[in-house]
């Protein structure tokens, strides 16, 4: 921000207009995260350095630049997934590669449906949007602007934390304030710390797969569930809208990181009306410091 005078974007580049809500343009930069963005601040300059930008569309693979694994971006409580190997098929060629992984993803606030093209969201960061100190009109200090995502397990595919319920659209897309539909609805979808065998919790691309993917799902959290609690997502992986919880291996909770640089160990304890205003930034609530911690 003191760089740029504003936050990056969940996704945008020079192939999408300032505006547009279109993910699919004529070059990489319409679909890149905020990761990439934060490379040069991330000390990693020669990543940066390594992005062509008017490169084809989506080269998931064989691009030196995503197989990067960026050690910064890793939470050493999570158990990983080691390198995410991926065949991507252009026309009748069969490429395979690599993509980093990534454990820390940028506050959507509460807003849950089609939060991978809004380009306002109730959060800090949207798609192809900017935000300033001046729109944080809740206060630096209590507005979330990271959060910790375990990457997914693919051992245990029905375990809440680091992995997903998917198709779950229809009751998700009425979410609009606490305690509502799709909190109710994505609620449902587990019980303890597994979900239960009427959701298809298949791999697809795993949450924490691609570290420059500006897809919702990918470099996004949502603050409608507390942490640990489940993920749903609107229908099948890949450029999907839904709930994205934040979730850790840290017994009781998750690490998030504050709009005022700071950094606080969110339990799975908290008020969910506290969790929910945390995540806004221009929702005008009161929140009380010490329920906050």
């Amino acid at each position: 921000h003191d760089v740029m005078g504003c936050f990056p974007p969940l996704a945008t580049g020079p192939g999408l207009a300032y505006g547009s809500t279109s993910s699919n343009g004529t070059n990489l930069a319409t679909q890149v995260g905020t990761m990439v963005f934060l490379t040069p601040q991330l000390e990693q300059q020669a990543i940066w350095n390594q992005i062509n930008w008017q490169t084809a569309p989506q080269p998931w693979v064989g691009y030196q630049a995503w197989a990067n694994q960026i050690p910064g971006l890793l939470c050493p409580s999570d158990t990983g997934l080691g390198p995410n190997t991926m065949t991507y098929t252009v026309g009748t060629a069969t490429m395979t590669g690599y993509q980093g992984r990534n454990n820390y993803k940028v506050s959507l606030g509460t807003t849950t449906n089609d939060n991978q093209n809004n380009m306002t969201t109730t959060g800090l960061f949207a798609n192809n949007g900017r935000s300033t100190m001046a729109s944080i009109v809740d206060g630096t200090s209590h507005t979330l602007a990271f959060a910790e995502m375990c990457q997914g397990n693919t051992g245990n595919l029905a375990e809440v934390i680091g992995n997903r319920a998917i198709n779950v659209a229809a009751g998700m897309a009425t979410m609009t304030g606490y305690y509502n539909t799709g909190y109710a609805t994505c609620t449902a979808t587990s019980s303890g710390k597994f979900y239960t065998a009427a959701y298809n919790t298949n791999t697809g691309e795993m949450q924490g797969s691609r570290w420059n993917d500006g897809s919702a799902h990918y470099s996004g959290f949502t603050s409608v569930l507390p942490p640990n609690g489940a993920s749903c997502f609107s229908t099948t992986p890949d450029r999907v809208w839904g709930i994205f919880t934040p979730s850790s291996r840290h017994p009781g909770g998750a690490i998030a990181a504050f709009a005022d640089g700071s950094t606080r160990f969110v339990p799975e304890t908290i008020d969910v009306m506290v969790w929910q205003s945390m995540g806004t930034v221009q929702g005008s609530e009161a929140i009380d410091n010490a329920l906050a911690n």
